[in-house]
């Protein structure tokens, strides 16, 4: 007004007079229905992924149709038993995280976070694989809202403020 700026104001513009002092609340932007809906989007991307795959085979050269095809660097005998076993517990400890997970419970995001990582380091031990451009996009915005999970059960109170619910909620005995 008087050619000075103004600084920038100390507190949130949005709280009243009557609004508790801001060390007093607890916000969080992120709310447990948002976080299911990206569970359940990362769910989805997954079964687009796969079937953008299956769909999109026949648009590969004949060269990578064939590689794709075959059995080649794919383990054999015992150890593919071996694997296979592996691959069901994976698959189990990945269902469980999620339902953990949905369920905003603190054991469930660190299996997530474990299941994740045991993932990853498993790729490394696979054999060359071919896909279709949008099967890699899909799979890139899974990645992205993977982490996206993995930031808001982190990085926001929501896990435990539910977990704060779930304590006055149970009856003291």
């Amino acid at each position: 007004m008087n050619g000075e700026d103004q600084p920038p104001p100390a507190t949130d513009p949005y709280l009243t007079p009557e609004s508790p002092p801001e060390e007093e609340t607890t916000r969080t932007y992120v709310t447990p229905g948002f976080f299911r809906l990206l569970l359940g989007l990362s769910l989805v991307l997954i079964v687009m992924q796969f079937t953008a795959a299956m769909m999109t085979e026949h648009t590969l050269p004949p060269a990578l149709r064939e590689y794709a095809a075959s059995d080649e660097g794919m383990p054999e005998g015992t150890l593919a038993f071996v694997i296979l076993g592996v691959g069901v517990l994976a698959f189990l400890v990945c269902a469980a995280s999620y339902v953990g997970m949905f369920m905003l419970r603190k054991w469930g995001r660190r299996c997530y976070v474990m299941s994740n990582v045991a993932g990853i380091a498993a790729a490394t031990l696979l054999p060359p694989s071919v896909s279709s451009s949008i099967a890699e996009a899909i799979d890139w915005v899974s990645c992205i809202a993977i982490g996206k999970i993995i930031a808001v059960a982190y990085f926001t109170p929501l896990f435990d403020l539910a977990e704060e619910e779930r304590m006055r909620m149970r009856p003291n005995l």
